[in-house]
């Protein structure tokens, strides 16, 4: 349940009805992706030229889907004040983007989708990831391009254009990171392209009447009745102008795919399918591998929910032990406490928006499954609990393998000193999953604590080509910006 922060989620949507309204079904894309950022969202759509409308908060905050006569008539008074009505946003080609801001401060100059006017080129673009050597190409390019914001799309926008210009995306592969971008062109195309090594996930498809591009495929099956939906491949660009669809390899050094782990473990929406895996099945195979690895009696077997539900459901299909939801999370309480900023934020948030059932817990041992444990959070605070409730005994399990390391590629915990193993004196130098589990279940007050192992993990997705940067140290990168504050960071 403790939450993790993601870089954004993108979407571009082509219909073929020239008369057709595309700011609709961009909306509802938006509302999907939601979970991936909270921050801000906007859209971009083409109505006679490139319109952009945006702001800084939630979908539901800056935009109003009601077509109430009534009601548009009063938001239409009280603007720019009010939300912005999208039957009011024309235009049959956009692209729509929410964001949680890992490269620049959450500030609306850096709101997306971003519009850029270079090289001759106007274009608009929203990406999902980050760009790692961000600082060093922001240096270099200073005198070459007049940049307006302080976060990395700025810079992909600037690349993109000069490889328009030049029929040639040489410039694209001095980005390091994780990048999945989605680009609206003032001459009507949607350009998509994913970084050489997949970490973040793209889909595209299209039926009859529509193409689509998104961060996760269950948009395009919730858009589209026949959907024939395809990953965009790691280094590849697609280019749709509404009659064909161009795909081409860009001109990056070939590197081996390291896919995100952390989408199949905790970001992704379990409907989702990515690489061909499935996420709510990666997710019960998890708590299955958690059950084979570490056998035992108990009474119940429940979920820190959300993100614990499917591990949760497979540990107890796997070990015959009764499934039990015994926390409940407030749907009506959004934010995941993760993706809120400052410790405190997070600790309120993750205290205010779960509540237990008591009479279900009273007497009973009891196997707590979570996906991961980044900060700390809310664990241990959550095992005090079950014990006030009254539970005889709290076994936790984890579903992801312990996170000794930063991530760089767009999830939020970028030093060591904030990872909850670094508190146990683990960093990738003295790592040992046997310490881990005894120094966690002490920490934490269970009365055992149980990681699944990165073989686990592999074995669980069916896949060897993931990132496992931020569980073993490994970078895929030579350069990143971590490396010259090494000695800060380990503090």
């Amino acid at each position: 349940m403790e939450s993790k922060k993601e870089a954004c989620g993108v979407c571009g949507i082509y219909l073929n009805d020239p008369q057709g309204q595309v700011s609709f079904h961009i909306y509802w894309c938006l509302l999907a992706l939601q979970h991936r950022g909270h921050e801000s969202a906007g859209m971009t759509v083409f109505d006679n030229g490139l319109k952009t409308y945006k702001d800084i908060g939630f979908v539901k905050d800056i935009f109003d889907s009601n077509t109430s006569s009534f009601v548009k008539e009063k938001l239409r008074r009280h603007e720019p004040h009010g939300k912005i009505l999208i039957e009011d946003i024309q235009g049959h080609i956009g692209i729509g983007h929410v964001r949680y801001a890992t490269q620049g401060p959450d500030v609306y100059e850096n709101v997306q989708p971003l519009e850029i006017k270079s090289n001759g080129f106007k274009l608009a673009v929203g990406f999902n990831g980050t760009i790692s050597n961000y600082s060093h190409l922001r240096g270099q390019c200073s005198s070459l391009y007049h940049l307006k914001t302080t976060c990395d799309t700025e810079i992909i926008g600037e690349f993109l254009s000069e490889g328009l210009k030049r029929n040639n995306f040489e410039k694209i592969s001095e980005l390091d990171g994780a990048y999945s971008v989605v680009a609206l062109t003032d001459d009507q195309k949607i350009i998509s392209f994913r970084d050489p090594l997949g970490l973040r996930p793209l889909s595209y498809g299209f039926d009859e009447d529509m193409f689509v591009v998104a961060s996760e495929s269950c948009i395009l099956n919730k858009l589209m009745d026949k959907t024939y939906v395809y990953d965009v491949q790691p280094g590849e660009m697609i280019i749709y102008d509404g009659n064909r669809l161009n795909k081409q390899q860009l001109p990056c050094e070939h590197k081996a795919h390291k896919h995100c782990m952390f989408e199949w473990v905790y970001f992704a929406r379990p409907d989702s399918k990515i690489e061909g895996v499935i996420v709510l099945q990666a997710r019960k195979n998890l708590g299955k591998m958690l059950a084979k690895s570490y056998e035992m009696d108990a009474d119940i077997v429940t979920p820190l929910p959300d993100g614990g539900r499917f591990a949760a459901k497979g540990f107890s299909e796997e070990s015959g032990i009764p499934y039990e939801e015994v926390i409940v999370r407030d749907r009506f309480f959004p934010q995941r406490s993760f993706i809120k900023k400052g410790q405190k934020n997070r600790e309120h948030i993750a205290k205010e928006k779960i509540s237990f059932v008591d009479d279900l817990i009273a007497g009973k041992k009891i196997i707590l499954v979570d996906d991961s444990i980044v900060r700390g959070t809310t664990t241990q605070n959550i095992v005090k609990r079950l014990r006030e409730k009254g539970a005889r005994e709290v076994h936790l399990r984890i579903s992801c393998p312990p996170i000794i390391a930063p991530c760089f590629f767009g999830i939020d915990f970028p030093t060591f000193r904030e990872l909850f193993v670094n508190k146990l004196g683990i960093t990738p130098d003295n790592y040992d999953l046997e310490t881990i589990n005894e120094r966690a279940r002490e920490h934490t007050g269970a009365d055992s604590l149980y990681y699944n192992s990165i073989e686990n993990l592999k074995r669980a997705l069916g896949l060897n080509d993931i990132c496992t940067s931020c569980l073993d140290g490994v970078y895929p990168y030579d350069y990143l910006p971590y490396q010259s504050l090494e000695p800060f960071l380990r503090i």
